[in-house]
């Protein structure tokens, strides 16, 4: 099978750093990690299919990636031996094997390059797992990185400076500004306007949560609608929902996250309610600031409320507002 046919797999858009790019780096540095050209053969493909399935939200991508490898190369005589590859990266736990160890080896070596590299990785990381809550994200993973660098220190495949690499990405995390925005709406439905303000917010803020209201006096509530038309596939978002008020979303334990309040303008009509809305909650948390977009040209028309409507009568019409 050919290589470029293999890393179609990794143009995913939950890809941010486990991308095709990160395997071919990996795949340069084969020929340095073995000695043989069957072990060259065995780790080249153990490294391009080792992230060949990667869900952020999954805890069994190396075993579904060896499913992968199996499907695309039936029969090949050393299966095994590339599935145990692959399988070693799970645990990162040296010891398993020549080659297993050499996997594991490459799959780390970004902790052996500068802080600009280290800043980009941890970037590509944060942001495939965009639909974690910040708090807990910061704190899951500094304990990844903790237990990785405990793991490595037990080895001699790691310099001296690759672990205080480590120790300094741990600080980073630590301390990183986190620019948060907010972006509460009833979304009913979530249609291509609210996706490109949330698009052009990303642009600015570390991350955007959608906050779901939903009004349960109301029959004809949120909570209903979204029962039959869910939260598009597509978003990689944190996406919450809440009763009460937005006001009650901004809180983090963390002094380095700052949280602000996203809002979508279609026209200038959109100012005098926002306003409003931006006194009300200035009254009860006056330290909540906002963000502002105005959607893109040729969207200024789209509502929810239009689209509900335009489905009474014609379903197909409607669809084509919203997000697939």
């Amino acid at each position: 099978m050919e290589k470029e046919k293999i890393l179609d797999k990794y143009y995913n858009s939950q890809h941010r750093y486990h991308t095709a790019k990160h395997v071919d780096q990996l795949l340069s540095l084969v020929p340095f990690h073995t000695e043989t050209d069957l072990d060259r053969d065995i780790l080249s493909k153990a490294v391009m299919f080792h992230d060949s399935v990667y869900d952020p939200r999954a805890n069994d991508n190396e075993e579904r990636s060896c499913e992968e490898f199996k499907k695309c190369f039936p029969g090949y005589a050393t299966t095994d031996q590339v599935c145990s590859c692959i399988m070693a990266t799970k645990d990162h736990v040296l010891g398993k094997g020549k080659l297993e160890d050499a996997l594991i080896t490459l799959d780390l070596h970004i902790f052996s390059m500068g802080m600009t590299a280290l800043m980009a990785y941890e970037d590509g990381i944060f942001n495939e797992y965009q639909f974690v809550p910040i708090d807990e994200y910061i704190t899951k993973r500094l304990d990844v990185l903790v237990n990785l660098t405990a793991k490595m220190s037990l080895s001699n495949r790691f310099t001296h400076q690759t672990l205080e690499n480590m120790n300094v990405l741990q600080e980073y995390v630590r301390s990183r500004k986190y620019l948060v925005g907010i972006y509460p709406g009833s979304f009913n439905p979530f249609h291509i306007g609210h996706l490109n303000i949330v698009n052009q917010a990303e642009t600015v803020c570390s991350k955007v949560v959608i906050a779901q209201g939903i009004n349960p006096d109301k029959a004809n509530s949120v909570l209903d609608i979204f029962s039959r038309r869910p939260m598009p596939s597509c978003l990689r978002n944190e996406i919450v929902t809440y009763t009460g008020l937005v006001t009650d979303l901004f809180k983090s334990q963390y002094e380095n996250v700052k949280l602000v309040l996203v809002r979508g303008l279609r026209s200038v009509y959109d100012l005098g309610y926002e306003d409003n809305l931006r006194r009300v909650v200035k009254d009860i948390r006056p330290d909540i600031n906002f963000m502002y977009f105005f959607c893109d040209p040729g969207l200024e028309h789209i509502s929810s409320s239009q689209i509900r409507n335009l489905s009474k009568f014609n379903r197909k019409l409607a669809d084509r507002y919203l997000v697939p």
